[in-house]
């Protein structure tokens, strides 16, 4: 949707929603935290073939999660701990 409308995307990372359900039933409540990261843009040419179109959707989705990441504890990078983007847009 982004490089169809041309719009900005917010990353947003929230901590503290593992047991959220499980502790508000007992009474508990969940200390949540809400990191927001700077806004960033995506390139907007579409590539008319589709294995180039594929890869750039890919390579897009795969930037979109390192900057959440870099919102995040280390522990909670997942398939992306290690990437060296994540610490490029951390800095």
């Amino acid at each position: 949707m982004s490089i169809k409308s041309a719009c900005k995307i917010l990353p947003v990372g929230v901590v503290g929603l593992d047991d959220i359900w499980d502790n508000w039933w007992r009474g508990v409540r969940p200390k949540v935290s809400v990191r927001i990261g700077k806004p960033f843009s995506v390139p907007e040419e579409f590539p008319t073939d589709r294995n180039k179109r594929e890869k750039m959707l890919s390579d897009i989705g795969n930037d979109i999660m390192c900057h959440i990441a870099a919102l995040l504890p280390e522990d909670r990078h997942g398939d992306f701990a290690g990437k060296q983007k994540i610490k490029y847009y951390k800095d």
